[in-house]
């Protein structure tokens, strides 16, 4: 008994999928491999395998907004199958019990990205899965089932040249800037200071992906009137729009503090205001779902840049909207000229950053019992 239950767990699986890589691009030929073993794969009687692509959008939401009734709205966005072995169609060669046979899909160019978001009231989904189907011939005999999530985005050759500029060095395009200032008190009466920030960043219509985005903050403060001895003005630059020195030296961000400067009252010599400028550089990078809009669902994003100064409502911030690209290149066509200025094929882009609860599968349901 003990030998044959340890024979049964070191067994090797009848069917094994093999995905180069688990993100794919819209209208690209996407491409993988079933591996068979056979002893196992007869035992279990599997009579024919076949692989499935599905991709679907789904929207659940509170009906009552307190989470007791919900529906939801589905769309199928690709469904395709193929049909790659057949018992007494191919066998593993002489000597070996191992055959593994490829397949292809070819992605329709239309397809959204892959997304998820939920929270206590909505959920919305656009999900790919590749599935392989072991079918067993009996009623009561349940089919062999392998499901893989995949994640896609779209196509973006301008976004794949910004990103190549992006990573030869400096930004030499031009910059959007972006200005907020305000008078400020820490109290509710008393004379007042002046903030000013600026943030700058590289003008493009969207921001490719897994790239480092460079941006500027510039921030200049004065302080209220008052004796050249009486206080000056400081900027916590440790804080200073959530930015902070003690990450990694390659994500920390180059901070200039510049001198303080007295600057006098131009009529009251004996009074002044001290003036001080910061300037702040760094990069973010982007791994989320690139911007898109179809019938069910949609992703927009906004900027949020924020400057925090001591007392209530002092804060200076702004709302920008943003375009987010793949910033990828499709897969080099041996059949194709490619353009002479288009940057290097990196091959397949990194995963999205997409929740465990994409990846595990658990919101495709098989579209069929066999």
């Amino acid at each position: 008994m003990r030998s044959t239950l340890l024979k049964d767990m070191t067994k090797e699986d009848s069917i094994t999928l093999i995905l180069p890589s688990p993100v794919c691009i819209a209208g690209q030929v996407f491409q993988g491999q079933v591996k068979f073993y056979f002893p196992t794969l007869q035992s279990e009687e599997v009579e024919e395998v076949h692989v499935k692509l599905r991709g679907s959008v789904i929207v659940k939401f509170d009906k009552n907004h307190h989470g007791r009734s919900s529906d939801w709205e589905g769309q199928e966005l690709v469904k395709q199958n193929v049909s790659i072995w057949s018992r007494g169609q191919v066998y593993p060669p002489s000597g070996s019990h191992t055959l593994i046979i490829p397949f292809e899909f070819q992605l329709p160019s239309y397809l959204p990205p892959s997304c998820h978001f939920e929270n206590n009231k909505h959920c919305g989904m656009v999900g790919y899965v590749v599935e392989v189907v072991g079918v067993r011939s009996g009623m009561f005999k349940l089919n062999r089932r392998l499901t893989r999530p995949i994640s896609l985005v779209p196509p973006d050759p301008i976004g794949a040249q910004i990103r190549h500029v992006l990573q030869m060095g400096d930004w030499g395009g031009s910059w959007t800037m972006v200005k907020k200032q305000d008078n400020i008190r820490r109290g509710l009466w008393g004379p007042l200071s002046h903030v000013m920030m600026e943030f700058q960043y590289p003008s493009m219509k969207a921001f490719p992906l897994n790239t480092k985005i460079p941006f500027i903050i510039r921030v200049v403060t004065r302080s209220k009137p008052m004796k050249r001895d009486e206080c000056e003005c400081r900027i916590d630059t440790t804080s200073l729009g959530g930015l902070g020195s003690s990450g990694p030296k390659e994500t920390s961000p180059q901070i200039d503090v510049m001198d303080k400067l007295w600057v006098p009252d131009e009529y009251d010599k004996s009074m002044g205001h001290w003036v001080q400028e910061s300037i702040i550089q760094s990069s973010f990078m982007l791994r989320c779902s690139p911007t898109f809009r179809i019938t069910l669902i949609s992703i927009s994003y906004s900027m949020y840049v924020r400057v925090g100064f001591p007392g209530i409502g002092n804060d200076l911030s702004e709302d920008i909207p943003i375009q987010i690209g793949s910033g990828v290149l499709m897969p080099p066509n041996p059949y194709r000229v490619q353009p002479a200025d288009a940057p290097p094929y990196e091959g397949p882009p990194p995963p999205l950053d997409l929740p465990p609860s994409y990846w595990s599968g658990a919101d495709f349901a098989s579209d069929e019992k066999k």
